[in-house]
């Protein structure tokens, strides 16, 4: 806790590349919220005035993004995230703002599976130029 009225938390999810993954975040509902998410400073998904905000949303993630609106009264902030890419992965913040207090939460993402494979890859590209110099 940073102040009575601001809590900080840190969780971490695992997703497949291609798959749909959810981002979870909570919060104690108290009325009108806002919901801002975030991928290190850039913006993934706003929620305020009782809808989806897409206006400063980045262009990566247009299109992908969801929230479960009708769950957010009950203090559901979770973020889906469709069609997950390798460059998804990264630390993402929940920040959610009521009446009585503001919270963040951070998540961090794995992406496994393609992503090991890519860097598989790069490995064996960067000892290929020692085994073509040597022929």
């Amino acid at each position: 806790k940073c102040t009575a009225l601001c809590h900080l938390r840190f969780k971490k999810t695992v997703a497949q590349p291609v798959n749909d993954c959810i981002l979870p975040c909570s919060f104690r509902p108290t009325g009108t919220v806002v919901i801002h998410w975030y991928k290190q400073q850039i913006p993934v998904h706003s929620y305020y005035y009782n809808k989806d905000q897409f206006g400063l949303q980045n262009k990566h993630f247009s299109g992908r993004t969801g929230l479960f609106n009708s769950h957010i009264p009950h203090g559901n902030a979770s973020l889906l995230l469709r069609r997950v890419k390798v460059q998804d992965r990264g630390r993402y913040k929940c920040y959610t703002s009521t009446r009585k207090e503001n919270q963040e939460i951070f998540i961090n993402l794995e992406v496994k599976g393609q992503y090991n494979a890519t860097a598989l890859h790069l490995i064996i590209y960067q000892k290929l130029p020692q085994r073509t110099s040597t022929l």
